[in-house]
């Protein structure tokens, strides 16, 4: 009696893992809103020249999601880096002209003022092997970009800071 009993366990646990695993989809960005109501991470694959952060802020509305993890790694073109200057409370910002390689995207998605808000920091690689950084503030895909997006249960909401100038995430 318990061995049937222990077969249909085992595959009751298969189908469940199998299922889990192919629960991290892949998604491009007008197909985002299939993800509503989901908890598990995901990819984010953009094709040549998408706006990446307008891309990652449709899919985030797209999708509801309140708060999420980013990261990701793919080419751009034509990306304008900021740097934020703490005693004037103000970016600087520079467009860099040509084609990029991501070597690394860490971000999140946040609400502000009720709305998805992405803060990303970027890494690049150009064709002599140097690297620029900075927040990415806009760029176009190039080939592609691979964005994995890890929801947050709850919701990150950003609001001013008053030392730091500027709108940070609220820990209240």
């Amino acid at each position: 009696m318990l061995k049937p009993l222990y077969s249909w366990l085992l595959l009751v646990n298969f189908f469940v893992l199998s299922t889990t695993a192919n629960a991290f989809p892949a998604v491009d960005s007008h197909s985002c809103g299939k993800l509503r109501g989901n908890s598990q991470p995901f990819m984010l694959v953009l094709k040549t020249g998408e706006e990446l952060p307008e891309a990652i802020v449709r899919c985030a509305t797209d999708a509801n999601l309140k708060g999420a993890s980013i990261s990701g790694l793919g080419a751009i073109e034509n990306p304008t880096l900021a740097y934020y200057l703490l005693d004037s409370h103000k970016y600087k910002t520079k467009t860099f002209s040509g084609l990029y390689e991501v070597t690394s995207l860490n971000g999140n998605i946040q609400q502000l003022e009720n709305k998805p808000f992405v803060h990303m920091h970027v890494t690049l690689g150009d064709i002599h092997y140097q690297s620029l950084s900075g927040h990415l503030m806009k760029a176009r895909v190039g080939a592609t970009a691979e964005i994995t997006i890890i929801p947050f249960k709850g919701p990150l909401i950003r609001k001013m800071d008053s030392s730091a100038g500027t709108q940070l995430i609220s820990t209240e």
